[in-house]
Formats: C-alpha cells, sequence, structure tokens
C-alpha cells in the first residue's frame, strides 16, 4: 500500500526503512503502476525522492516504456471472467462508492450469480446458516479524539 504516498502505508516505511520485516535495497525497482491523484502530489513527491535517496529505481507512468496504468479495480470484462470461473453462488462487494458495489451485484446478477448482498458501512453481514445483511448493526463512522483521551465516532 502507499502509491499515493500515504505517511503510514507500507511503501513510506519502506521507502524510510521502518518496515518491521520488509527491507529494499539498492537497486531494487518500484513500479507505480497508479496515477496520482490530484491533491496528492507533494506525498508522492517526497516517497520518490527518498527512494531515490536510497538508490532504488522508481517507474511510473512517467518513464515506463509501456503504459503500466493499473487501478486497483476490476474493469467489467475482469469481474465477468472472474464469476464465470469461481461460479459463487453468493457475491458481497466490499470496497468503492455505493454505486460501485450496486454495478459489481448488477454484474453478478447477469453472470448467474444466485445472491448478490451490498451493504455500507456498519451493516453487518450473515452468511450462514441463512445469508442476510442487518442494516446498521455496528457503529461505524469516523472517530475523534476528545481531550479527555477517548474516542467519539462522529
Amino acid at each position: 500500500t502507499g502509491s499515493q504516498g500515504e505517511p503510514g502505508a507500507t511503501l513510506n516505511r519502506l521507502a524510510s526503512g521502518t518496515h518491521p520485516t520488509l527491507e529494499l535495497e539498492p537497486q531494487d525497482r518500484v513500479v507505480f503502476s497508479s496515477k496520482t491523484i490530484p491533491g496528492n502530489e507533494r506525498l508522492i513527491a517526497a516517497l520518490v525522492n527518498s527512494l531515490l535517496e536510497r538508490d532504488i529505481e522508481v517507474v511510473d507512468q512517467n518513464n515506463a516504456k509501456q503504459p503500466i496504468h493499473a487501478s486497483g479495480h476490476a474493469c467489467v470484462d475482469e469481474l465477468e471472467m472472474m464469476y464465470r470461473s469461481v461460479a459463487s453462488p453468493l457475491v458481497i462487494p466490499v470496497h468503492g462508492e455505493l454505486e460501485h458495489m450496486n454495478a459489481n451485484a448488477a454484474i453478478a446478477r447477469r453472470c448467474q450469480v444466485a445472491q448478490q448482498m451490498v451493504g455500507v458501512n456498519g451493516d453487518l453481514f450473515r452468511i450462514r446458516p441463512t445469508p442476510g445483511v442487518y442494516r446498521g448493526a455496528v457503529p461505524a463512522g469516523r472517530l475523534e479524539l476528545l481531550p479527555d483521551g477517548t474516542l467519539m465516532t462522529v
């Protein structure tokens, strides 16, 4: 994780030499297959500079010999291939905005997946014995650290 320069992500810890179990060495290569999300330019530049300072080769869309972009999200054809190959009776899309998860469920439906369950943060999925979704079963949201040190969901 960390192609957008997120401070606590694995890639940043590798770049700074603070990852507890992995280490990058001079002449290693890091490939950024994602595009820069606007607003993350400074974080990414700092990350790339950290890697270059350690003599680690950085490959991104600007210096790759061939297109390397990968969004991390499967396209429709890839999802269809997966659903047909796996032939699962149940699909629970869990990543992205609600619109994306609903679209993912619709693709599964077209691929003859018998049941699709879509939820939002705080919903609890029951898979067995009878699949279902308990809406709002778990507190979810952002946490705020109060002056007395306690956490509060906001």
